[in-house]
């Protein structure tokens, strides 16, 4: 499936959801503005590429990957002023945890009131965040990643932190070694 310049704008829940078992979905140039979450990427998603778009004030997310979505990419998305979390990797069991995704060229900012841009959560593995900007914006984003005790390590590279109280943020315990 393809989405081109599609808006999803003010619903109730979710803005655009690649449902179940959904493969290579594809958002290009699209806006999820004002609902409860912009892209919910759902069971088992996966070499999904959300590319130029525009995830920006939602109530909760403006991405949530987990429930075994894996090999997913989002690139050159500016995702701003979400009220919980910019990138929510949900909290699972490893099997069902959103594995290989990768985060470029993307401008993470003003997210979560007081939590983070990007929440690693649960034993997640084999992120790359590169090139992108974290920013805390309106001054709500206070943490550029913060990754959990369960995750595997997650890649951070060419990245600028801008305004941050703190740009990674690790759990003392750690499953594998520390962010590179």
């Amino acid at each position: 499936m393809v989405f081109e310049e599609c808006r999803a704008l003010g619903n109730a829940n979710l803005g655009f959801h690649p449902g179940s078992g959904s493969q290579r979905p594809r958002f290009i140039r699209c806006e999820s503005r004002e609902n409860g979450q912009g892209i919910f990427f759902c069971w088992g998603v996966s070499d999904g590429l959300a590319q130029d778009c525009v995830l920006s004030e939602n109530r909760d997310y403006g991405v949530s990957i987990g429930h075994r979505g894996t090999d997913n990419e989002l690139r050159g998305c500016a995702i701003e002023d979400n009220h919980k979390v910019g990138i929510l990797f949900r909290e699972q069991s490893d099997f069902r945890s959103g594995h290989r995704t990768t985060v470029r060229g993307c401008v993470i900012k003003g997210n979560g009131f007081t939590l983070d841009g990007a929440g690693v959560r649960g034993p997640v593995g084999e992120l790359l965040f590169e090139g992108n900007t974290f920013d805390t914006g309106n001054g709500w984003q206070k943490v550029g990643i913060q990754v959990s005790a369960e995750a595997d390590p997650v890649t951070s590279t060419e990245n600028v932190f801008v305004g941050l109280e703190a740009d990674i943020v690790e759990a003392s315990e750690r499953k594998g070694e520390a962010v590179t």
